[in-house]
Formats: C-alpha cells, structure tokens, sequence
C-alpha cells in the first residue's frame, strides 16, 4: 500500500504523462514504490532525489486552496448573509455593508488564486525536473504571499493586497521563466543543436 507522501509523489510525477492507470500502477510496481521505495528514475525519467520538495510545495497549495474557500469565503458569506448561487454580493450593498465587501474581497481573493494555479502548478513541476529545490523553494514562497494576500484583501479595503500580490506575481514570473528555460534547454538538446 502506498503511503500519502508517496502518492503525492506519484501525482507529481505522472502529471502530463500519457500512460494509462494500470500502465502507471505497473510502473510503479517496477520501481519499488509500492515497496516503501523512493526511486529517482521514473517512467523512464531521471529525477533529482529532491523531486519530492517539489510535491510537498504544491500541496501547500491545497491547504491554501481550502483556507481560502471554508475559511474564509464561507464564514465571510454566513457573516454577509450572501446565499448561493450568488457570487458576490451587489456592489451598492457592498459598499453600505463591511461584511458584504469583505465576502467580495475574500471571494476575489480565491478566484484570483484558481486563476494562477493551473501556471504555478505546470511551471513548478517542470523546474522542479531541473532544479527542484529552487522550485519547490518559490511554489511555497508564492503559497505564502497568496496566504498574505488573502487575508490583506480581505480586510475590506481591496489596496492592502498590493504588496503581498506583487511579490507573488514576481515568484510566479520567476516559476514561469525557469520552466521556459528548462523545456527549451531540453528541446534544444533534443534537436542537437
């Protein structure tokens, strides 16, 4: 049976990889992890032994994820007696109500968040393959700005997220541009040019 780490591990591994379930699940027969294993070669890749930084990174993403919705969105919505399926409360309502404002804020907050992660996520896990400690080190330094920012937007006052989102952005353009580097530094030794 596969611990949780070593899921976590599989999940970042297998991302993008075009084999089938039963496929991967005898690769990872063949590579010891069902065993307890940890093996630097997978699905015929050479992984640095520090891979595994990189999935802790991206899970912190989770934890990010469910703070932002039922911690905050949703005691913010209670509080502002939004009910579903609204998405945000009106603006003239949120401008007489702090608790309205602050479930809008809060709500952007996350949405903002959904609309990075799919490039945190694709650009950690490719310059986690090269560098992975340099990876794993920016998806968790732009989880904490997203924390900063979550809870500086949230206040009400829609200004105080500037600085957190700043820094953030500038680690994401970060992930993004090493991902860029590493996926053309491989095409272009595939090419041997």
């Amino acid at each position: 049976m596969l611990t949780a780490f070593q899921c976590l591990y599989l999940v970042t591994l297998c991302l993008g990889s075009r084999l089938a379930s039963r496929e991967a699940a005898n690769q990872l027969a063949s590579h010891g992890l069902a065993s307890g294993v940890m093996s630097t070669t997978f699905l015929g890749l050479n992984l640095p032994k520090e891979m595994p930084y990189v999935g802790l990174a991206l899970v912190s993403t989770l934890h990010l994820l469910f703070y932002q919705s039922f911690i905050c969105v949703g005691s913010a919505r209670r509080k502002a007696g939004v009910k579903y399926p609204r998405i945000y409360a009106d603006f003239d309502e949120a401008e007489k109500s702090i608790e309205k404002m602050q479930f809008n804020c809060y709500q952007r907050a996350h949405q903002n968040t959904l609309e990075s992660i799919p490039m945190v996520y694709l650009s950690t896990i490719v310059t986690g393959l090269k560098y992975p400690v340099f990876a794993a080190a920016a998806c968790g330094l732009w989880t904490l700005t997203r924390f900063v920012y979550t809870n500086s937007y949230g206040s009400g006052k829609p200004e105080r997220r500037s600085p957190a989102a700043r820094t953030g952005y500038m680690v994401l353009f970060s992930l993004i541009l090493t991902s860029t580097y590493v996926t053309a530094k491989a095409s272009l030794n595939l090419l041997d040019l």
